[in-house]
């Protein structure tokens, strides 16, 4: 009986490796975990000045209609900067460079001047050149100079009305015909008067000529830009 148990204990002994080699390995499994790509993407340098914007500008090259011509250079310069998001996207000095479109010069029958200009290009003072496409939109002291932008960008003299010629010119046919009187009389003032007036009404209707426009340097005006334009600030 003791040899029997004996056995018996030493067959346990060896099951036992056995039994624990042949159970299932449990591994302890670690939660899911998203790895997370961060893209870094460079700070945009570029600002867009979106069409329609209006600058302040003064004309470098002087333009008068009774010289101009056509496809003749105009330079502009910009006297305040532009603005983009709280950033300076075009800086004081910046040049408008373009050209003359269209150029009429005053004619007989009181036919006013007409001019346009195109502007094609800006160069800022980092010596970028960038195309552009804008036109006049305003002047400064318009009325003084006597010349209306329409929205083309048109340049166009504006004529007194006509009574205001007329009666100028009546004024100073008056003074004329007073000095006569110390000569003719009273009997020539009377016949001069008629036909003189007549024929200044002529002439102030028909033979005198309209109003050239005429923009010296240093001119204060306004540019309306047709299309957006994209510039680097650290260009």
């Amino acid at each position: 009986m003791r040899k029997l148990a004996s056995n018996a204990v030493v067959i346990s002994l060896l099951l036992v490796p056995a039994v624990i080699t042949a159970s299932p390995v449990r591994l302890r499994r670690r939660p899911h975990q998203q790895t997370r790509i961060t893209t870094f993407l460079p700070h945009s340098n570029f600002l867009t000045i979106p069409a329609s914007t209006q600058v302040p500008v003064r004309i470098l090259s002087g333009v008068e209609t009774r010289f101009s011509r056509r496809d003749d250079p105009v330079v502009a310069q910009l006297t305040k900067a532009v603005y983009v998001r709280g950033k300076v996207a075009l800086p004081v000095g910046t040049l408008f460079e373009g050209h003359v479109t269209e150029v009429h010069p005053a004619r007989r029958y009181s036919r006013s001047a007409e001019l346009a200009v195109h502007f094609e290009s800006v160069m800022l003072p980092t010596g970028e050149v960038r195309p552009i496409s804008a036109i006049f939109s305003a002047l400064d002291n318009a009325r003084l100079m006597a010349v209306r932008v329409n929205s083309e960008g048109q340049l166009r003299a504006i004529r007194p009305p006509v009574w205001k010629r007329l009666a100028g010119g009546f004024i100073g046919a008056g003074g004329f015909a007073i000095a006569r009187v110390a000569f003719a009389g009273a009997a020539g003032l009377a016949a001069g008067l008629p036909a003189g007036g007549a024929a200044l009404v002529g002439y102030e209707l028909l033979w005198r000529r309209g109003r050239e426009i005429n923009l010296p340097p240093s001119t204060g005006a306004r540019i309306r830009l047709i299309n957006s334009l994209t510039v680097n600030t650290i260009a």
